[in-house]
């Protein structure tokens, strides 16, 4: 299962976005019990 499509499902609203952070996503990870390849993981 990939986590990214139920990340954007978390993280999506109909009225603003909302910025996700590398460490959103390491939590997320840790939360699902995945790993993500550090080098996705960077801020912009």
């Amino acid at each position: 299962m990939s986590v990214a499509p139920m990340c954007s499902h978390l993280f999506m609203q109909s009225d603003k976005r909302q910025t996700t952070t590398p460490d959103d996503f390491r939590n997320l990870a840790k939360d699902f019990k995945v790993t993500l390849p550090e080098r996705f993981l960077y801020e912009k």
